[in-house]
């Protein structure tokens, strides 16, 4: 996602973080592989994709009126807890989201892609213990609800969660991160509790909608990403929202589909199968409605918080983005 207020500081990021994974041993080169700091052969990428919770934390951080220099080492820390958590849920067959880049097990030893998430973990908190041990408590919450909501999923077995269920889930797996994010940059610059507060509440607003929208893209695709095909979650057996709200609004026949169609790896049949039944439910609709909604009630946060005439126009730009989508069927 092109936004100015991640590309602000992506070199920065970037250089903080192969700072806080610089080393020779194998683990260290798959970390910095899984991030997209350096190619699997230990090339260095120079073009890093910009990390949106690192991206947003700087953000806020500097416009309330911290120096950047005191936000990239705890952007760094959320970023590396992030990728540790998602490397190994990746690793246990728990994926929360279908990556862009190959997966840390496909290129090297499965005990070196679980090292790699190890090593991230002392990184994290050493870079941020070396610059404010203030908002260590935020980040720590965050990284524990993103456990809890592993653990969350892992409960469902094979159950299908309702519908309120994996709204509870998206927000200790996804927006827990950006509630962290928002929350963090306030603290470093000092906010008073009020706009901390608000802060909190924007960030897992913001969270919810992306993490609504990710499921929506791993069902229809994403046409400015050609590595983000139609139908990914489907293939993965990804339970998103889009899948739970035609569990939850569709008939018992509609049940027993997808059900069957996702007990094992599913063919195109059962794709198709899935689709026609999201189709005629009108799902797509709904779940676009729910991401423009959840976004409507994440704005009501932002007259409470001083931002700038120039960072609203970058928030109006960030949500804008988060809710436009290309043409959908079923108008």
């Amino acid at each position: 996602m092109k936004l100015e207020m991640l590309d602000r500081h992506r070199d920065d990021l970037r250089v903080g973080l192969l700072h806080a994974l610089h080393g020779d041993d194998e683990a260290r080169h798959a970390a910095r592989a899984y991030l997209g700091l350096e190619t699997t052969r230990g090339a260095l990428i120079d073009a890093m994709e910009p990390p949106l919770r690192a991206g947003l934390l700087v953000f806020v951080a500097e416009e309330l009126g911290a120096h950047v220099s005191e936000a990239i080492p705890a952007a760094v820390a959320l970023e590396l807890l992030r990728a540790a958590s998602d490397l190994h849920a990746e690793i246990a067959g728990e994926p929360t989201t279908v990556r862009r880049r190959p997966a840390a097990a496909s290129h090297t030893e499965v005990a070196v892609a679980i090292h790699a998430g190890d090593v991230m973990i002392p990184a994290a908190l050493e870079t941020v213990l070396r610059t404010s041990t203030d908002v260590l408590p935020c980040l720590l919450d965050a990284w524990r609800d993103s456990l809890d909501g592993r653990a969350t999923r892992r409960s469902f077995g094979s159950r299908w969660p309702a519908l309120s269920e994996l709204r509870a889930l998206i927000q200790l797996e996804t927006a827990a991160g950006f509630r962290a994010a928002c929350e963090m940059g306030g603290i470093l610059a000092h906010a008073p509790a009020e706009t901390l507060r608000r802060l909190a509440s924007f960030g897992e607003g913001l969270g919810m909608a992306w993490g609504i929208r990710e499921d929506l893209l791993g069902v229809w695709g994403d046409p400015e990403d050609a590595q983000r095909p139609p139908a990914a979650h489907l293939r993965a057996r990804a339970h998103g929202y889009p899948l739970i709200a035609a569990y939850d609004t569709g008939t018992e026949s509609d049940r027993r589909t997808l059900e069957r169609a996702t007990k094992g790896e599913p063919s195109d049949a059962d794709i198709d199968r899935i689709l026609g039944i999201l189709e005629r439910l009108a799902i797509r609709a709904e779940t676009e409605n729910r991401i423009r909604e959840q976004l409507r009630e994440t704005a009501q946060h932002v007259p409470y918080v001083p931002f700038s005439e120039s960072a609203l126009q970058m928030l109006t730009d960030l949500f804008d983005r988060l809710s436009t989508f290309a043409a959908s069927n079923e108008a």
